[in-house]
């Protein structure tokens, strides 16, 4: 973990590249486990 916090120190742009990667990464793992969860329950 303590390399990012290096690269944010270092390079902001890059930093909030990395950062808007991890919160699409999230959103899509959330939209997915949602999507999961709705087939399950209309079967």
């Amino acid at each position: 973990m303590s390399f990012i916090y290096a690269a944010a120190a270092a390079m902001p742009q890059t930093a909030q590249n990395l950062i808007n990667v991890l919160i699409v990464a999230v959103v899509v793992t959330v939209a997915g486990m949602a999507a999961d969860y709705l087939i399950k329950r209309r079967r």
